[in-house]
């Protein structure tokens, strides 16, 4: 906390002046810089009857208002500022226009560090008619305030002295209609509420705010319009370990024409229900991987079904910040009726991402479509890397076109390239984990088919190989999924680099329907550890097929 001892006169404060607020000179106090280092400040004034401006020296002609020229007053609360010359400016009665305080007049402003948010039901906008209207943009509690500058996760902590209630956070949008902070702002989609003990990913929007509040139960009516509450953010960091799913060839059927495709399309709603019922009860988690091929086709009502049955629903009903989908070879069959290229669909959805919740080191390819993210872990750092389909130099092309699709399917859009610009610079403390679709064992290199190179060649896995072996980072393990069988692990020896790990998920489980990886990263003597278990979307942990190898080094070639 700081407190600053505010008088009239002071450098430059004279009777004219009072007449002209927008003069620089109006200044009552020496420069100060505000207490902590994000999150918001509460003010204390020892005259409760008084309100006045925040301005920032810039040492020149006219100085600048911080807050766009509001004025505070005593118990408020601002949005914390990094400036490092703020004073405080033109004090006023409240009520006043033009200050009528004498020139002897003196007062002191303590700044302290609040994480909470004050939410009073009867002047900011709060309609009791509105109650059950919640697209409308005007049901706010609160004044603006900034997350930007909070850490990476927080808990909410709502202090309400009675019944459980709920709240939503929305973005000042300074038009006619503002946004959920936590919905994507996709057409049709209502904001997720929170309550006491909830946990939400850090915005980068400058202004939200808090609307909307309900009891949890809505047997207990409506609140009062004389009520308040505050909102808290608490830190859950330093993090001392990492938790995040893995799911893989969803194919979800989102446009039923042929035969038995509407049986599919009612299987996949179903199981998506199972699914997102039960990775709700799951608790805070990191963020969810999609390996590829999330539709059945690329046809358009695939994606939608994606992006309204599974993402959407994925950031509204669940506490993970963030689903990191990539795409596979189904995603890339655009020949034909009704397709779509859900490849920029992806592309669209990351850079959102990035410009919203300040994703840790999150780079993104030349192209647009690769990514990556890390967390800080102990003394370490952990990195993640979509790199969609397949890891690949250039830009490799089918020809002919697998039975008649696109020729993309096995198109690795550079990602190797940028895999190893990414890891080239890595030291002992960097672990990262990668994700694609194609995996290790494909079938048509294990069976040895005339077309056993079509999704992943040798070369390139030996290219792939080279960029692991030529970085000091610490490669953790792959997820990826394409070949249908029950989850489990893949070995790749190249005799190039360490064995590699990989975790195959497909979904195709023993109980008829998608699995997933639950998979966490612990410390051990300070050491990032990664374990991970298959379970069904219904909850049940599954068995695995264990380290199925897959040996492509000269060695074997040459016995």
């Amino acid at each position: 906390m700081i407190t600053k001892n505010c008088k009239i006169p002071h450098d430059g404060f004279s009777d004219w002046d009072r007449s002209h607020p927008s003069r620089a000179d109006l200044r009552v106090c020496t420069d100060f810089s505000m207490p902590g280092s994000q999150g918001s400040i509460k003010i204390t004034c020892t005259k409760k009857d008084i309100k006045f401006r925040f301005r920032e020296d810039i040492k020149g002609p006219t100085d600048k208002d911080l807050y766009d020229g509001k004025y505070f007053s005593d118990g408020d609360i601002v949005p914390y500022s990094n400036i490092g010359k703020i004073y405080i400016s033109d004090p006023k009665k409240k009520g006043e226009s033009i200050s009528s305080l004498p020139t002897s007049y003196s007062f002191d402003v303590s700044l302290e560090h609040f994480s909470g948010i004050i939410c009073d039901l009867s002047n900011k906008g709060y309609h009791i008619e509105d109650i059950n209207n919640p697209a409308k943009a005007d049901l706010r509690v609160s004044d603006d305030f900034n997350m930007a500058f909070m850490p990476d996760v927080m808990k909410i902590k709502i202090n309400y002295n009675g019944k459980s209630i709920k709240i939503r956070i929305r973005e000042n949008h300074m038009g006619t209609t503002d946004y959920d902070a936590y919905n994507q702002h996709l057409d049709g989609d209502i904001g997720r509420y929170f309550t006491d003990g909830d946990y939400i990913p850090r915005s980068s929007y400058d202004k939200l705010y808090i609307s909307d509040p309900k009891f949890v139960d809505p047997a207990n009516g409506t609140l009062s319009t004389s009520e308040k509450f505050t909102v808290e953010f608490e830190s859950v960091t330093p993090k001392n370990n990492l938790r995040f799913l893995v799911s893989s060839d969803l194919h979800l059927c989102g446009s039923p024409k042929d035969k038995g495709e509407d049986t599919k399309h009612d299987t996949d709603v179903n199981n998506l229900n199972k699914l997102l019922g039960h990775i709700t009860q799951l608790g805070l988690l990191d963020f969810y991987a999609v390996c590829g091929d999330l539709s059945y086709g690329s046809r358009a009502g695939d994606e939608s079904m994606f992006i309204d049955d599974f993402f959407n629903r994925v950031n509204r009903e669940t506490v993970i910040p963030c689903v990191c989908e990539g795409w596979g070879n189904h995603d890339v069959w655009r020949m034909g009726g009704n397709r779509t290229n859900i490849q920029n669909g992806i592309r669209d959805r990351n850079q959102s991402y990035s410009q919203r919740l300040l994703m840790r080191n999150y780079s993104l390819s030349d192209n647009k479509y690769h990514y990556h993210w890390s967390y800080a872990l102990g003394d370490n750092e952990i990195h993640f890397l979509m790199l969609n389909d397949v890891p690949g130099y250039g830009e490799i092309k089918q020809d002919p076109p697998h039975d008649g699709f696109e020729i993309d399917e096995k198109n690795p859009y550079n990602s190797l390239k940028f895999l190893s610009a990414v890891i080239e610079n890595f030291t002992e403390k960097d672990f990262y984990v990668l994700f694609y679709h194609i995996n290790f064992a494909q079938k048509e290199i294990e069976d040895n088919t005339p077309d056993k190179e079509r999704w992943w060649s040798k070369e390139s896995m030996k290219q792939f190989a080279e960029v692991i072996k030529a970085s000091k980072g610490k490669y953790m393990a792959s997820f990826f999924g394409h070949y249908h069988t029950i989850a489990g692990t893949e070995i790749l020896k190249t005799g190039i680099c360490q064995d590699l790990t990989g975790y195959r998920c497909a979904c195709s489980d023993q109980h008829g329907a998608a699995h997933y990886w639950l998979a966490e990263i612990d410390l051990e003597n300070n050491i990032p550890v990664l374990t991970a278990s298959a379970y069904s979307n219904a909850g049940i942990k599954e068995d695995i097929e264990k380290d199925r190898y897959v040996d492509i080094s000269d060695s074997k070639k040459d016995s």
